[in-house]
């Protein structure tokens, strides 16, 4: 094969997955985000004890740039067996918004006849031209399925105010 039919594959691959994840994500469009960042990222100020404690992956995270709303950056760790704490750091003003609660689901059972854990999403949704963050945990877990519950959150005056909490199944 030659190096250009290579090139071209990729290229249209590529474009057809982007069209794709658009195309998927159109509630997403209808939250807009906020200025995207310009310059370096800021490091976060690790005001709090919590923030401190967590200062090595939060500083790291500040340093990849932003991946949510425009000059945002989420992130998350483990905190357990299938559980994490996460993280929302303001790359322009470098004030991180540790998240009181934890997400949690235990692994999908692989005998259960359910649908197909490959199919089911991470913890959370977002991109970087949205203010718009789902969340997806186990609120009533009953050992069949992956999630069961989606958050619908929008950043609105530096928080995340919550506009729903959907039942699903994956």
């Amino acid at each position: 094969m030659n190096k250009s039919f290579i090139l071209m594959t990729i290229i249209s691959i590529s474009i057809f997955l982007g069209i794709s994840h658009a195309s998927e994500s159109s509630e997403f469009d209808q939250y807009k985000s906020e200025a995207l960042l310009s310059g370096k990222p800021h490091m976060p100020l690790l005001k709090t004890g919590q923030e401190r404690k967590y200062k090595t992956r939060l500083r790291e995270a500040a340093a990849e740039g932003a991946n949510y709303n425009g000059h945002y950056k989420i992130v998350w760790w483990g905190c357990g067996t299938n559980c994490i704490d996460w993280a929302i750091i303001n790359l322009q003003s470098g004030v991180t918004l540790m998240q009181q609660f934890h997400e949690s689901c235990w692994p999908y059972n692989a005998t259960d006849q359910d649908p197909d854990p490959e199919n089911a999403p991470e913890w959370f949704e977002f991109n970087i031209s949205s203010s718009l963050l789902y969340s997806y945990t186990c609120e009533n877990y009953t050992g069949k399925v992956t999630f069961d519950t989606r958050r619908v959150y929008q950043w609105q005056n530096g928080r995340l105010k919550l506009l729903r909490s959907e039942n699903v199944a994956y």
